[in-house]
């Protein structure tokens, strides 16, 4: 009984998560901005104003979506809906993995930076489309591949706990 309780606590923590995950954008943009312009100041005469980087001619205005909130929300989802992972282990996973995607985020923006400045709107458009649509989703999933090898976790997502339920429903029965 106690282990469906926490599966259910779980649950109402990753819908709520999922609702309310926007409250954070601000933060992670405002870390993810100032993170990118400060290491594109070791190498260039940057500036920044408010969420805008200006390279020369360049100007590149950094939102939210460039922050990859998504990606953090879908890791922490994915270790709230995954059964037997205790709340130290939960709370190093998600540690771990956004610093992953942290730093994988702040390259991909150096690097698309680097790009329109030095290549024009048409690599730079094209290049983010790529990276945005595809190899970010399979960088996430990269990471969660990684990071349950790392911390030894056998557990898939939601199936986890769909089989604790029907072993708990079994055991009444």
């Amino acid at each position: 009984m106690r282990t469906l309780f926490w599966l259910f606590v779980r649950w109402i923590a990753a819908i709520v998560l999922a609702f309310f995950s926007a409250i954070f954008s601000p933060v992670i943009t405002v870390i993810t901005t100032r993170t990118s312009f400060g290491l594109l100041r070791l190498f260039t005469d940057a500036t920044l104003k408010d969420s805008t980087i200006t390279l020369g001619a360049t100007t590149v205005n950094i939102i939210s979506a460039c922050a990859a909130l998504s990606a953090y929300l879908l890791l922490a989802l994915l270790i709230l809906l995954t059964n037997g992972i205790s709340l130290r282990k939960g709370i190093l996973l998600f540690c771990y993995g956004s610093l992953l995607i942290f730093i994988a985020n702040i390259l991909r923006i150096e690097l698309l930076i680097y790009i329109l400045h030095n290549y024009g709107t048409n690599y730079f458009e094209t290049l983010h489309l790529i990276i945005w649509k595809i190899v970010a989703s399979v960088y996430v999933a990269f990471v969660w591949v990684f990071l349950t090898w790392r911390f030894q976790i056998t557990a898939m997502p939601i199936v986890s706990d769909i089989q604790q339920v029907m072993r708990s429903v079994k055991k009444k029965s």
